[in-house]
């Protein structure tokens, strides 16, 4: 039933509205707060959302997208939510996209239809740690969803904040399946395999593991053999195991040598300039830093190179710090910080910048900051590790240099840069030849992984599923709070009767 609004009265509608509204105030006083009390709580929520998801699953395919963070996704920076976002926007005129992330002490589920949205808040998990092992509140959740969604693919993008259980799941339902591998946690549960968070860890002979895990995480014990034994498991469940760089590729290859592993290269839509820029008789030259400055993205570096105080180099940071030094105007530093993406091209090309560092000290598997500062027509300094060393070192377009290199031996490798203006200008014709691949080519790369035919949902599920969520099943403040909320001796002590004045105490020191 479509109810096209507006129409009755049309001309005369406002005035109508305006004096009929006040008599209907003056003969029913309580009627207006009945209706925005109503409204509110809103009591037929999880009809009308039963609706909208049986319309929207009628006859599509529904991928089950499975992340760590899609919090603010409209907002979010983040390389792996930005990847799964370009997914979608790609691809929903096709699929159904349902992303199931762990955020605020529940799971929720985020699905994407062809012309509309809803969440789904689903419920809290007892025992959610660092570490995902197993568990059966999990399993029973996401089959569940299989079932009640009529899913035909599930595309892991992160663990964090998810279980094994989804290899068991993925066997048992038989179930198309492919997981995209964005960082080093199947290697190690640190991420980005930084030792101690000071160098990349792969090379280092005797490393104590267990103290690096103990300084970086909550772990007390080594507990990498077997968490590469899981993962080693966990990925053969999968039909195809995705990396975004054949760099990626080789280190995972070492440790999961009997997995099959597929090379997609991410896809970015940002608008790429032609340069035109030269170094030719510049006396004065504008280096910039582009992103975060922690330890492991060249922030110590950067601090370096400023207390060299070249009266011929002014330095740049576009972005945050974790350095008090860095936060500070010097004589040869300006921090422009925070920016948003779109304003990148304008503030480089604003502060004249000639050469971009990224000296990131673990092996990055894609870097979206280094298409987006190719696509903006400036050559690239970086150490010759991960993906980003492998790009440069493949299009040349810019320059590496051995990530064991001291500072002096980096700086001068800049200076000497800036004084080979024929060089310079090779770089920036490579860059003008580079093709810089957008989101919609990437996305037509998983069409074969995804399509499939459309299987039937079950609607009692579906709605069981939606109705515990009306029903205030598992939804709590916080992940601080959610252990207390769903612990035994709240749920009785939440059924205790409390006079109103006591409850109004408790409220105002909550707040």
């Amino acid at each position: 039933i479509y109810h096209k609004e507006k129409q009755s009265f049309s001309v005369k509608r406002e005035e109508l509205i305006k004096t009929n509204l006040k008599k209907l105030r003056e003969r029913y006083p309580i009627y207006s707060r009945r209706i925005e009390l109503w409204c509110s709580n809103f009591p037929i929520k999880h009809i009308c959302k039963n609706i909208k998801y049986n319309t929207g699953l009628y006859k599509r395919e529904n991928i089950l997208i499975v992340i760590h963070d899609w919090k603010d996704i409209k907002k979010s920076v983040g390389g792996t939510s930005l990847h799964v976002r370009d997914l979608i926007v790609n691809l929903r005129d096709k699929y159904n996209f349902h992303v199931l992330a762990y955020e605020n002490g529940i799971y929720k589920l985020y699905s994407y239809f062809e012309k509309d949205e809803e969440v789904i808040n689903l419920k809290s998990i007892n025992y959610l740690n660092l570490i995902p092992r197993y568990n059966k509140e999990y399993k029973k959740m996401v089959s569940d969803l299989i079932d009640a969604l009529g899913i035909t693919h599930i595309h892991v993008h992160h663990m964090l904040n998810h279980f094994f259980d989804i290899g068991d799941i993925i066997k048992e339902k038989k179930i198309s399946s492919s997981i995209t591998i964005h960082d080093f946690y199947p290697i190690c549960p640190t991420i980005n395999m930084l030792y101690k968070m000071e160098r990349y860890c792969e090379d280092i002979q005797n490393k104590d593991c267990k103290a690096c895990l103990k300084y970086k995480t909550s772990l007390v014990n080594n507990i990498i053999p077997e968490w590469q034994k899981d993962w080693k498991e966990l990925l053969s469940c999968f039909d195809n195991v995705i990396v975004p760089s054949e760099d990626t590729k080789s280190h995972l290859k070492k440790v999961f040598n009997n997995i099959d592993i597929k090379v997609i290269e991410h896809g970015i839509d940002f608008p790429k300039v032609i340069s035109n820029k030269t170094i030719k008789g510049k006396k004065k030259f504008n280096v910039a830093f582009v992103g975060v400055m922690s330890v492991h993205k060249g922030g110590l570096i950067l601090e370096d190179f400023i207390k060299k105080k070249d009266s011929q180099i002014c330095f740049h940071l576009f972005g945050d710090s974790e350095f008090d030094y860095l936060k500070k105007k010097k004589k040869n530093y300006i921090n422009h910080g925070k920016y948003k993406r779109e304003d990148l091209p304008r503030l480089l090309k604003e502060s004249d910048i000639d050469l971009i560092c990224n000296f990131s000290i673990w092996p990055e598997t894609y870097s979206y900051t280094l298409t987006e500062e190719i696509a903006c027509g400036i050559p690239v300094l970086s150490y010759n590790i991960g993906a980003v060393g492998d790009r440069i070192n493949k299009y040349g377009f810019g320059w590496t240099i051995p990530l064991n290199s001291s500072n002096d031996n980096v700086f001068s490798a800049l200076k000497d840069i800036l004084n080979k203006p024929d060089d310079y200008s090779n770089k920036i014709e490579k860059i003008n030849q580079y093709k810089i691949r957008n989101s919609s080519e990437m996305a037509k790369e998983y069409i074969k992984y995804y399509d499939s035919k459309p299987i039937s949902y079950n609607k009692e599920t579906l709605r069981r599923i939606i109705k515990n969520e009306s029903n205030g099943n598992g939804t709590v403040i916080s992940d601080e709070y959610s252990w207390i909320v769903n612990s035994l001796k709240w749920k009785i002590v939440s059924k205790i009767k409390v006079p109103n004045t006591i409850k109004k105490i408790a409220k105002r020191v909550v707040k």
